[in-house]
């Protein structure tokens, strides 16, 4: 299985709307392979986690509402960026 595939599942569970999904998604498939897998694993091995993230990108959604939704995917994407440097 891919790990966008992967991921879409994963996601499945955080109450996020499709749409919300859809756009987190899109967001990950700009990742390369290596951060993509790390992140997958990550998630996959603490469930906090993946509602750590569904949390922060209410908050981003939130606070962004009116905004670029590219502004939106670049912010979300570096604090996800500094969550898996975190983690190594």
């Amino acid at each position: 299985m891919n790990n966008i595939l992967k991921l879409k599942i994963i996601l499945s569970d955080t109450g996020l709307s499709e749409v919300d999904r859809s756009l987190l998604l899109n967001l990950f498939s700009n990742f390369d392979q290596a951060d993509l897998m790390d992140l997958v694993e990550l998630l996959e091995s603490n469930n906090n986690l993946v509602y750590f993230i569904s949390d922060i990108y209410k908050k981003k959604k939130i606070a962004f509402a009116n905004q670029d939704k590219n502004l939106l995917q670049k912010i979300f994407q570096q604090e996800l960026e500094k969550l898996l440097e975190l983690s190594q």
